[in-house]
């Protein structure tokens, strides 16, 4: 059970990961809580919906057999990860700027990054359920018994996608830093979205003709994705293996590197903001009675 600290942080995460959404939302007259719902209840309908659309374009391929389909799937499904994950990080962890909000109150820094990074899992799953029936279905066909195959499966999938949280958060960093994605930050989520339902429609129709011939040839495999497609059918070998452990060890580092950066943020807010008690204050200009209120 998750203490009541921490639920209701990932509620007010929640709603900052979808800004537009929850605003939406707020004019239908709908509660804090009943947002958080149909948040959570939409990510994982999104993620059945894409599970059985791309499971049922599959069926007829053996994907054990198959590792070019395997990796131009995954290929597909990482990219729309990384441009779903870039807009929430950018708008959980950087655009809102709330460390300094908590700063008076009886919150850990490190209770408030755990409700952040549960948030952004949370926006994982529409594309985190597709791929784990995809690799359970690969390994089920690679003659492994059903249990087994789920076991191999989840455990490349966590890494897998943990991977993919810390090298998408270390890259969002460097883009929200860019002044030109600052200055047209609006136009850039837009591109993201817009290549991201291109790729998916472009996937789709080759799935779609792959499935309508099963006798058609494998796709080229992408290199980069193959040692996936090798530790899901040969968990055992040594390349599976030194894949698991890159996996980890890229997961395990990034999360040390995160927490030193969550560290130092919070050190440079709680500076700047003694700087700020202690400096002496210049002449008050007047301010409205409203804004008084808000600051």
């Amino acid at each position: 059970m998750l203490n009541k600290k921490l639920t209701e942080l990932i509620k007010v995460n929640l709603l900052y990961s979808n800004p537009s959404s929850t605003q939406r939302q707020r004019k239908k007259g709908k509660s804090i809580n009943q947002i958080v719902k149909s948040t959570i209840l939409w990510s994982v309908l999104t993620g059945f919906l894409l599970m059985v659309l791309f499971s049922f374009s599959l069926l007829s391929v053996d994907l054990s057999h198959a590792p070019g389909i395997f990796t131009h799937f995954l290929a597909l499904f990482s990219l729309l990860l990384m441009s779903q994950l870039i807009s929430t990080i950018n708008n959980v962890f950087l655009d809102n700027q709330d460390l300094q909000n908590y700063l008076s109150l009886p919150v850990k820094i490190g209770t408030l990054w755990t409700a952040k990074l549960i948030t952004i899992v949370i926006t994982m799953i529409p594309f985190a359920i597709p791929v784990l029936a995809v690799f359970v279905m690969t390994a089920y066909e690679s003659n492994y018994n059903v249990v087994f195959a789920i076991i191999v499966a989840l455990l490349t999938l966590i890494f897998y996608l943990g991977s993919i949280f810390i090298l998408t958060f270390l890259l969002t960093f460097l883009i929200t830093q860019n002044r030109i994605f600052q200055t047209h930050k609006h136009i850039g989520n837009s591109l993201l979205l817009g290549v991201s339902t291109l790729a998916i429609v472009i996937e789709c129709i080759l799935l779609s003709i792959t499935k309508n011939e099963p006798h058609t040839t494998d796709k080229t495999v992408l290199s980069p994705l193959k040692p996936i497609f090798q530790l899901i059918t040969q968990p055992f070998s040594a390349t599976s293996l030194i894949t698991l452990l890159v996996l980890i060890g890229i997961t395990t580092g990034g999360m040390f590197i995160l927490n030193k950066l969550s560290n130092s943020g919070l050190l440079q807010i709680k500076s700047s903001y003694t700087k700020k008690r202690k400096t002496p204050a210049h002449p008050v200009v007047q301010k409205s009675l409203g804004k008084t209120l808000i600051r």
